[in-house]
């Protein structure tokens, strides 16, 4: 689930690393949008499969297109927990993911 906006308002439970993705979170998204337009992904704490794959390669071409690209743009995922302690439900909501 992809949520584009102008601003929004977050370290992420993400564990895997994305070039050119920021991890975000309730706490460091706000502030991120804040200062910045940020492009929201907003998925399971551990992402895979096809789309996860489209994601990446659509972060590569960020990356290797970034000094083209509006200086305060960014890229950020939101790892949701369904399991433990639930990091990010709350946001993900607030952001109107499923």
């Amino acid at each position: 689930f992809l949520l584009a906006a102008g601003v929004l308002r977050a370290p992420s439970a993400s564990a895997s690393h994305i070039d050119g993705a920021l991890p975000a979170d309730e706490f460091t998204l706000p502030r991120l949008a804040d200062v910045a337009d940020v492009l929201v992904k907003v998925d399971k704490a551990y992402p895979y499969g096809d789309d996860h794959d489209q994601f990446k390669k659509f972060c590569e071409r960020y990356v290797e297109g970034a000094d083209k690209i509006l200086k305060r743009f960014f890229i950020a995922t939101v790892g949701v927990d369904t399991y433990g302690e639930n990091h990010n439900q709350a946001l993900a909501k607030m952001l109107g993911a499923p």
